[in-house]
């Protein structure tokens, strides 16, 4: 997956997408859940993309071809991968 010297950045809502957007650096790891999985097109493309599989499956979406959709158990390896990491509500 990824290196634990990047950050984490996990976003589950439009306005999270908006607080996060101008803290995101080339490189950091991104996590998009709940209704934020709409906003995949605009992750940078030198991101790492994930989504959250079952939250696609809530709002009856596949994840975009951008990004890798995740169990909630890889969910909590992600985590686990980054020392830094924040959640954008």
């Amino acid at each position: 997956m990824t290196s634990n010297s990047t950050m984490l950045h996990m976003i589950f809502s439009s306005s999270g997408w908006q607080k996060a957007q101008p803290m995101i650096q080339p490189h950091d790891t991104v996590l998009l859940g709940g209704s934020a999985i709409a906003l995949s097109a605009a992750v940078p493309t030198n991101c790492a993309l994930y989504v959250l599989a079952t939250d696609c499956q809530q709002v009856g979406v596949q994840a975009p071809h951008t990004a890798q959709a995740i169990s909630d158990d890889a969910w909590v390896d992600l985590v686990m991968q980054h020392a830094q990491r924040v959640n954008w509500a």
